[in-house]
């Protein structure tokens, strides 16, 4: 008696798994097959709006095959490495500047400002030319 109790509720259990990888999957089925019926009506040109199956055709044929997914996933993953260890250094680099000139750059910028202090004004000033300097460089190449 103990056995069907337990083997009906693993089945039981295993029922439950389907149905909430189906409430899972649902939605991105229903837009697949949206896509498709709407790239097979051709209210679209196919190269505004391929089909699932084409770009399915596509990534595989040119991307896997040629091994450039490769190439753009690893150039994208440095990418995304460089970036957090910049936000991360200038994120120290602004908590030392700012324990150092006795307030932080929304301060100085909003608060500071507001009253006329002389060195709220050149922080704020600074925190500006700084960051157009720094733009130029990341992004003009200066």
């Amino acid at each position: 008696m103990r056995l069907v109790k337990e083997n009906r509720m693993t089945v039981g259990k295993v029922a439950g798994e389907k149905k909430s990888v189906l409430r899972i999957a649902f939605p991105f089925l229903a837009v697949i097959a949206a896509w498709q019926v709407v790239s097979f009506l051709k209210l679209f040109p196919d190269y505004l709006f391929p089909s699932p199956l084409a770009v399915a055709h596509d990534l595989v044929k040119k991307a896997i095959y040629s091994n450039t997914l490769l190439l753009h996933v690893s150039h994208s993953l440095c990418r995304l490495f460089l970036g957090y260890l910049l936000g991360i250094t200038g994120g120290i680099i602004m908590g030392i500047g700012a324990r150092w000139a006795g307030g932080c750059t929304s301060g100085h910028g909003i608060s500071g400002t507001l009253q006329l202090a002389v060195s709220s004004w050149l922080a704020t000033l600074s925190f500006l030319v700084g960051g157009i300097i720094t733009a130029m460089i990341l992004y003009r190449g200066l």
